[in-house]
Parts: structure tokens; C-alpha cells; sequence
């Protein structure tokens, strides 16, 4: 993040295509001036994220990816310490506490299942840009790392 605490790289790594397309379009609607750089699967991600001149505020995550899952994806950035103030956001479709519950111990820092309707999805990638994320690092309370819905994204 930049010295005004304003997000302004974003990084979305899934396998899936027609997400990538629909967040690209989402990231568009939202800010053109942040960049954005969709990735096709975590192992090409991670060789991104190496040579990158300087770290992605922001990186969204699914979990359900081949080759490299988003679990193994999350514990590898977070194994090495020039990421550790990345901020981690897992997208994705489970909402199995398991996954939760791995995703919280490896190191990210938001939970938020993907919603089903398309038009869902910009109002809750905004909230997540625009989240106060001083109060999300290193990890907020466990109680508060799943965003739900009807949530604000604001910590108590």
C-alpha cells in the first residue's frame, strides 16, 4: 500500500477463466487507475510475484485451483518474508470451516465466499479495497476473518 494507506495494485489469482474475466471487468468498473494483474494459476503466480518490481497491495486468492491449490499458495507467500505485508484475501466458492479454518492459520487475512450473481461481486470487491486494513493486519480475531454478506467489513 502506498504511504496514504490507498490501495493501488491488486493481484487475483484463479484458474478458472470466466472468473478472471468477470474480476477483471469487476476491477475496471471500480478504479481504473489501480493495477490489476489477473493470473492464470499459482505456480505462474508465483514466479510473477517474484519478479514483480514491488509487491501487489492486494492479492485475492481461490482456493480451488489445479496444480497449485490457494491453501498451498498462501503458505508459500507467507514462508517468505519480503510478502508478509501483503494483504491476503481468500475468494472463493467453499465455505467449509476446514478451508476457513487453514486459510486463518496460513496467514490470510479475509475470508469472503464468492457470490453467485455476477452483480454481487463489484460491491463486495470495493468493500475490500476499500477496507481499513490497519485493523486486518497481521490478521484480525478469527471471529472477524470470514466477511458474511450483510457484513460491513468494519471491525468493532
Amino acid at each position: 500500500m502506498n504511504e496514504s494507506n490507498e490501495v493501488r495494485d491488486v493481484w487475483y489469482v484463479d484458474n478458472d477463466t470466466d472468473d478472471l474475466e468477470s474480476f477483471s471487468e469487476v476491477m475496471i468498473g471500480i478504479d481504473q487507475s489501480i493495477d490489476f494483474r489477473p493470473v492464470h494459476n499459482g505456480i505462474d503466480f508465483m514466479a510473477y510475484l517474484f519478479k514483480a518490481k514491488k509487491n501487489p497491495d492486494l492479492i485475492f486468492i481461490d482456493l480451488n485451483m489445479r496444480r497449485k491449490t490457494g491453501l498451498q499458495l498462501i503458505r508459500e507467500i507467507r514462508s517468505h518474508s519480503i510478502f508478509t505485508n501483503i494483504k491476503l484475501i481468500v475468494f472463493t466458492t467453499s465455505n467449509q470451516f476446514e478451508h476457513i479454518e487453514s486459510t486463518y492459520q496460513a496467514g490470510a487475512n479475509l475470508y469472503i465466499e464468492k457470490p453467485w450473481k455476477f452483480s454481487e461481486w463489484k460491491k463486495i470487491i470495493a468493500k475490500a479495497i476499500e477496507l481499513n486494513w490497519g485493523k486486518y493486519v497481521p490478521q484480525p480475531p478469527f471471529e472477524y476473518f470470514v466477511w458474511k454478506k450483510n457484513d460491513d467489513l468494519n471491525l468493532k
